[in-house]
């Protein structure tokens, strides 16, 4: 009913088998660039001077125990490490630099040093390295392993000294501060003249400060007004003269005094007075330009190096990071390299060091290639990462997932399928770091099936605390000691609950869906747990559902507070065992992202109407009763909209239905029924006098079907047939006693039939055949054909048949055996590591050979091709397959010597053989360890024959054409209007005199040019058509004289069909009784076959192949159909219309 809808959910649930994690050892890289999963390859190397112990390639494989699939790595229990065996391995000493080692008892040493000019950049450094035959390696080098720069002292070096003077004065300084800067600028310069002579002096940073300091026991006035004036004075060598840091220490005392030996007034021009107090002058501080960094050592600027930047902030110089690099010292940042590419190291110096980075996903020790996907709950956002990032909070990441972003971690559910690991859990290690004598656990689950729900038990397997339920209680089990907690109804609703459980010493709190239960308990224990391994289990047995944020807390610790928020993912993490701790479990299947649902959003009952409220993930579904819809059933159905009442009836709507009401003319539950009175037709046309000659009758009919009478209506009244005499100008003719000529060497075999019908059946002598199939098939005269023979037409008025033929024997026979193999596809072939051709070669011809003709020589094997498609000739083997096949083609060829059929019978035996090692697999054949045989119906069959010049192909023989037909394209076509043959072996008709032409079709004399032409005209026309004609039957019968005399191969040019020589024309099965006489052939089967007949579809029965190409009714109204007797083979390839019998 239209409005009724209803919803089915199918959830199918795959697991991704994964192997343990790899854990990164001492001097060991481990790269996965498939991750985890099943089939995954990871590969170990090693650092310099040290040996790997174990594989370097392992794989992750798939292992079954107690029907349950997981993964391991191909090494066993113990993961492939590096081991050091080289010890106190010499680092490379840096650019600039030389390296001094020698040894020592128990190790060696080795101090850097760099060459004039030149200082260790890190100032932290200390230039001893030790290195003891215990530890192995050198102290102190950066985490590459290498030894810091050796950087370039720069040649300009600055000294700042910062100058403060103190003044008291009267007036008001703030409105002078600007004043005031400028007399003491003018001031200080004035007074340097002597200190600045040799070097460059210069002030910047000059600043007034104005305040006030209150002085006791003052009675004048009882605060001072005082003002400060500081600068900083930049002091450089002039010229090559570099200024030392000795002469710059030197340089204070001499600003000192000068300043304190000035007589400068800073009061002139100004309407206040300055008295001086005190001068400050700092010791010189090293100022070096961008791109050098101050040496508080050497006290000299250091150029920052290559491969490093000026990190301003900290005035130091930094390595340039993994992805950038700097060719150019004393620079202030680094070059990045171009996108998708990275540095495998610190501190590169050209672009060339940049090469292929690890993409988003991924990553690698160093950020390059070869890389490793992302583990499971990590993820990384940016090209060269040599770390992902941990997914936030408990969230995860799908196992086959490289992630990219956040957006790519999930929340999670673990979810248990007991219908298909019988066994399966989830398993998680974990150590307390302290007693433990309360424990509280809470997780959020979903199950069916739900017995046991968790188990902790110790390094030995016997259970601390054991979980299960069963109908109306929860049963938990601590050292033993079984308590029973009643829940009835808390857990049978197929939703998401939230489940706690808090355990004390001597109480027990259960928590389903905030509703609280507290029992006490005697079990004896001084702590639950202790400082040693426990297994965490989860799920497993009787378990079927899904379970959610699990974490385990340590409620005996002091800090420990019993979480109050009741949501499915709350970020509340365990301090014993966490929920994202089990995104490696074996076992159970993870889903992403969560499908918990921790609010019912059916609690507010918002579906109407009695609808039931179907509970969803943040989403709830309404499922109306009938009558009703909308979102929330919210809308009665207009059951009337569509409604099914007829004739005009009223539609009344009801509850969820309808009724219809009637008018007075119909009735029914939808009123479907009308009382209808019948009304004639109008007559028909007037139909065929009942006789073809003299006087008879016609006929013309009506019904009472416009309308007809219906549900008791009144019937027609009057005739139905309306009768009229006629008659026809035709003069009656009987001709059924005078039978059609017997052929010469023939037959006609008249004989009468029921209803007055005479039948003929024309048969040739022995050594004898028909040269034309035409007029064969059902001879007969009778009431149906107008008392004439049927075969009599504008063509054929003298009512004749073919020729008799003598019987010549075939120059050659072939026959041509077609197979493919099953399955066996061109790109099986290519991606095997067998010779499939010389296999299949080998294996046809070992069959062959066993050929009983083959071996007497009776015939021979002419060619054996191994193909790849079928030939176009057998295309309907494919009629309903797309995919290529294998196969091979056999042509087996024999020379008639003796009788006609000689070769026939061989061929026929040769076919039959070969039939019958398919179906004893003898042709099978063995590809990369699968066998490959013949298919059902794998094979075909087909044939050629050769006939000389002149001579045309029946079956496996041949003829020459009779008198009044010739050969053309191998049939015998009658002789045309106007010319006549009277002889075997002339190749073209002769043209009737001139101004004479024949009654019909296939003149075999001269006397049979009895009729008149008209006028010249048309008489010329006739010659001239004649002319034309056999000049083109002469040429083409030349030309393939030539060919044959010339080219004459039993495979090409000679060669025809064995039993048609004709191209194929459409056909279709279609099995029909009309036709031919069957009392004749009581075992006789007829058909029409698209393509060559097949033996599995005519079986061991007279078949006749009909054509379906355009022919034109004889004049009495029978086709003009060929058929002619052939053979078994022939019936596997015949092309043209004709009659099988085998």
């Amino acid at each position: 009913m239209e409005n009724n809808t209803a919803t089915c959910e199918i959830q199918l649930t795959v697991k991704l088998i994964t192997c343990p994690r790899l854990f990164p050892r001492p001097y060991t890289k481990v790269t996965c660039p498939e991750g985890r999963r099943y089939g995954a390859q990871c590969e170990f190397t090693c650092t310099e001077g040290s040996t790997l112990r174990g594989e370097n390639t392992v794989h992750c494989e798939a292992f079954n125990t107690n029907d349950m699939w997981y993964g391991q790595w191909t090494f066993g229990k113990l993961q492939p490490f590096c081991e050091l065996e080289d010890t106190c391995i010499r680092p490379s000493p840096p650019e600039h630099g030389a390296l001094s080692c020698d040894t020592w008892a128990g190790g060696a040493y080795c101090v850097l040093q760099c060459q004039l000019g030149y200082v260790v950049q890190d100032w932290e450094f200390d230039p001893l390295l030790t290195c003891s035959d215990t530890r192995g390696e050198f102290t102190g080098l950066n985490d590459d392993k290498s030894l810091p720069k050796c950087a370039e002292i720069s040649a300009n070096v600055f000294f700042d000294f910062k100058l403060e003077e103190f003044y008291y004065y009267d007036g008001d300084c703030n409105s002078a501060k600007e004043q005031i800067k400028q007399n003491f600028i003018t001031a200080l310069q004035f007074s340097m003249g002597n200190v600045c002579s040799k070097v460059n002096c210069s002030t910047s940073y000059v600043e007034v400060d104005c305040f006030n300091d209150t002085v006791s026991g003052r009675k004048e006035r009882s605060v001072v007004d005082t003002l400060s004036v500081s600068a900083v004075m930049t002091v450089s060598g002039k010229g090559r003269d570099q200024l030392s840091p000795m002469e710059a220490i030197m340089m204070q005392e001499q600003i000192y005094q000068a300043r304190a030996e000035s007589n400068d007034s800073l009061d002139n021009g100004l309407a206040m007075s300055l008295q001086l107090t005190d001068i400050k002058v700092s010791s010189p501080e090293i100022a070096c330009q961008l791109g050098s960094y101050a040496d508080r050592f050497t006290l000299s600027c250091v150029q920052c190096s290559r491969g490093t930047y000026h990190d301003m902030s900290v005035k130091q110089c930094r390595p340039c990071p993994r992805g950038e690099y700097q060719p150019i010292s004393g620079m202030t940042s680094c070059l990045q390299c171009p996108n998708g590419t990275s540095t495998p190291f610190l501190a590169s110096v050209d672009i060339g060091q940049c090469v292929e980075a690890c993409p988003p996903g991924y990553m690698s020790p160093t950020g390059t290639i070869p890389c490793s996907p992302c583990d499971v709950g990590t993820f990384s956002t940016a090209y060269g990462k040599t770390q992902c990032t941990a997914c936030p909070g408990s969230k995860t990441t799908r196992s086959n997932l490289a992630a990219t972003a956040i957006e790519d971690c999930y929340e999670f559910d673990m979810e248990f399928s007991g219908d298909t690991y019988s066994y399966e859990n989830a398993s998680v290690l974990f150590t307390p770091t302290s007693h433990v004598t309360s424990l509280y656990l809470a997780l959020w689950m979903k199950c069916s099936t739900c017995y046991r729900i968790l188990e902790i038990t110790d390094v030995h397997e016997i259970p601390v605390l054991t979980v299960t339920t069963r109908v109306g209680f929860l049963d938990i089990t601590l050292r033993g000691c079984e308590l029973s907690i009643p829940v009835h109804g808390l857990l049978d609703s197929p939703r998401w609950h939230h489940l706690s459980l808090h355990i004390t010493a001597s109480f027990v709190t259960t928590t389903i869906d905030e509703i609280e239960q507290h029992v006490s308990h005697a079990c004896a224990y001084n702590e639950l747990l202790v400082e040693k391994d426990y297994m965490l289990v989860v799920g497993g047995k009787q378990y079927t559902g899904s379970v959610t944020s699990f974490n385990l807390w340590n409620a005996s610790s002091g800090d420990f507070e019993i979480p109050t928020i009741l949501r499915c993912m709350d970020n509340q993490l365990g301090n014993l065992v966490a929920w994202k701790q089990f995104q490696d479990v074996d076992g159970p299947f993870l889903r992403t992202p969560t499908q918990c649902d921790d609010v019912n959003n059916c609690a507010s009952y918002p579906c109407k109407n009695g609808g039931t409220c179907l509970d969803g993930r943040d989403a709830f579904a309404c499922s109306c009763n009938n009558g009703f819809t909308g979102d929330m059933c919210e809308i009665n159905i207009d059951d009337c909209v569509g409604n099914s009442c007829q004739n005009g009836a009223t539609c009344l709507d009801g509850d969820d239905s309808y009724t219809c009401q009637c008018n007075p003319q119909s009735n029914g539950s939808f009123c479907e029924t009308m009382i209808i009175d019948g009304g004639w037709t109008s007559w028909g046309m007037w139909g065929p006098c009942s006789v073809t000659c003299g006087s008879g009758q016609k006929i013309r009919v009506r019904e009472c079907s416009n309308p007809e009478p219906e549900n008791r209506g009144a019937d027609c009244t009057g005739d139905t047939s309306h009768v009229q005499n006629c008659t026809m100008t035709d003069i009656c003719v009987y001709e059924c006693d005078v039978d059609p000529q017997n052929p010469l060497h023939g037959s006609m075999n008249c004989s009468w039939q029921g209803n007055g019908t005479r039948q003929c059946l024309p048969f040739c002598e022995d050594g004898y055949a028909f040269d034309s199939d035409l007029f064969l098939d059902n001879i007969v005269c009778g009431p149906e054909t107008g008392y004439e023979w049927n075969i009599r037409n504008n063509e054929n008025p003298y009512v004749q048949i073919g020729t008799c033929s003598v019987i010549h024997i075939a120059e050659e026979n072939i026959l041509i055996y077609s197979a493919e193999y099953d399955d066996l596809t061109p790109d099986v072939v290519k991606r095997s590591q067998t010779d499939v051709p010389a296999v299949i070669q080998s294996t046809v011809q070992a069959n062959v050979y066993q050929l009983p003709c083959v071996q007497n020589r009776s015939c021979r094997l002419l060619s054996m091709d191994v193909t790849k498609t079928s030939p176009n000739r057998v295309d309907f083997i494919r009629e309903r397959r797309d995919v290529q096949l294998v196969g091979f083609n056999v042509k087996l060829t024999c020379t008639p010597t003796k009788a006609p059929r000689s070769c026939y019978d061989l061929l026929e035996e040769a076919y039959f053989t070969l039939q019958r090692l398919v179906n004893e697999t003898r042709f099978s054949i063995l590809v990369d360890q699968s066998w490959f045989d013949i298919g059902s119906n794998g094979t075909v069959v087909a044939g050629n024959v050769s006939c000389p010049p002149g001579t045309v192909d029946i079956d496996y023989f041949c003829v020459q054409c009779g008198p009044g037909s010739y050969p053309k394209d191998g049939y015998c076509e009658r002789c045309p209007r106007g010319t006549y043959k009277d002889d075997f072996t002339s190749i073209a008709c002769t043209p009737c005199p001139q101004d004479w032409t024949t009654n019909g079709l296939q003149s075999r004399n001269a006397s049979m040019c009895n009729v008149e032409v008209s006028d010249g005209k048309d008489s010329l026309q006739g010659w001239m058509l004649a002319i034309v004609i056999s000049s083109v039957f002469v040429l083409v019968i030349l030309v393939a004289t030539t060919l044959y005399c010339c080219l004459r191969t039993p495979k090409e040019t000679a060669s025809k069909n064995i039993f048609t020589s004709r191209q194929s024309k459409e056909k279709s099965v279609l099995w029909q009784s009309g036709g031919i006489n069957k009392s004749h052939f009581p075992n006789l089967k007829q058909g029409w076959s698209r393509g060559p007949c097949r033996a599995t579809e005519l079986g061991t029965h007279e078949a006749v192949c009909l054509d379906l190409g355009p022919r034109a009714p004889s004049p009495n109204g029978v086709p003009s159909q060929r058929t002619r007797p052939v053979s078994l083979v022939s019936a596997l390839a015949c092309s043209r219309p004709r009659i099988y019998r085998w």
